[in-house]
């Protein structure tokens, strides 16, 4: 059975849809984290976007560390 708002969030689900803009269903932020604590990935990032299923966001050419010679520091960089 599906739980409903309360009415006092009723003019605030209008006003985002008169602007354009989606609501989530808590049903599926519910069901997602439900399905995060159940895998067996860890160190993953979940994303929930209108329009797409929710799922691991993916790092894609995320660069890594680079050597300290690669990195010029000058005095008026730093804090």
């Amino acid at each position: 059975m599906r739980r409903r708002a309360p009415q006092r969030y009723d003019h605030l689900r209008g006003r985002l849809s008169e602007q354009g803009l989606p609501v989530i269903p808590a049903e599926l932020v519910a069901d997602t984290v439900l399905r995060i604590v159940t895998v067996d990935g860890t160190g993953e990032c979940w994303f929930i976007q209108v329009g797409r299923a929710p799922e691991p966001f993916r790092f894609r050419n995320v660069p890594g560390p680079g050597k300290p010679a690669d990195v010029a520091v000058r005095r008026e960089n730093v804090p």
